[in-house]
């Protein structure tokens, strides 16, 4: 159990924790933590773990000494809710996201335990239900993690959303789509991850 104070819980962002524990100070478990960062998207929880691990430039280590490539992480969600366009400091390939989603569902991270917890957090989630989840049929299983910036002149810097599923058939797909700088709607940008999602599955499927 961790005893988090009201310093560490930023007000004007995006936490369904806030929302929980209004006065901002309150125990909690690092299971909890993980469940409102991984499956509510949840800044504060995310900025809190960060800083747990002991900053954002230990978590890049940690990726690195994993072999995750393709990618730089030097921003945390305050310091890009403080200044947007430093989201653009953090930037990953999408084949480095597939990277991580491998490695985190084969064990190679974790161990049985933490994997199985992870990837069943990952299962929950609970937003993003108009992206790759619903380009999917209903019924398959999969696991996610989204993401979304803030706005710049009124545009959405970045729209994401990273998947491993479970095919009918037994097999696993990995699918990471990005949308940058868009000048679409955040239901359209949505619309577009989703529609994607139902090509690549129909395609590997092969659906007609």
């Amino acid at each position: 159990m961790l005893q988090i104070d009201s310093s560490q819980m930023q007000r004007n962002t995006y936490s369904p924790l806030l929302d929980r524990y209004p006065s901002g100070s309150f125990h909690i478990s690092y299971a909890d933590l993980l469940h409102y960062a991984l499956a509510l998207s949840d800044n504060n929880a995310c900025d809190i773990l960060i800083d747990y691990a002991g900053g954002i430039e230990a978590v890049k280590a940690c990726n690195d000494q994993a072999g995750i490539t393709g990618y730089d992480l030097t921003e945390t969600e305050a310091s890009m809710h403080e200044h947007i366009p430093a989201c653009y400091h953090n930037w990953a390939h999408p084949s480095s996201v597939v990277q991580l989603l491998q490695k985190i569902h084969d064990g190679a991270l974790l161990n049985e335990v933490h994997t199985r917890f992870i990837l069943n957090t990952l299962i929950k989630t609970a937003t993003g239900t108009n992206k790759i989840r619903a380009g999917l049929p209903a019924g398959i299983t999969r696991g996610h993690k989204t993401g979304r910036s803030g706005k710049v002149d009124g545009l959405p810097r970045a729209d994401n959303d990273a998947a491993f599923i479970y095919l009918p058939d037994g097999r696993l797909c990995y699918l990471v789509i990005f949308v940058k700088d868009s000048h679409e709607t955040d239901s359209q940008n949505a619309d577009l991850i989703a529609r994607i999602t139902r090509i690549i599955y129909n395609a590997v499927t092969q659906v007609h």
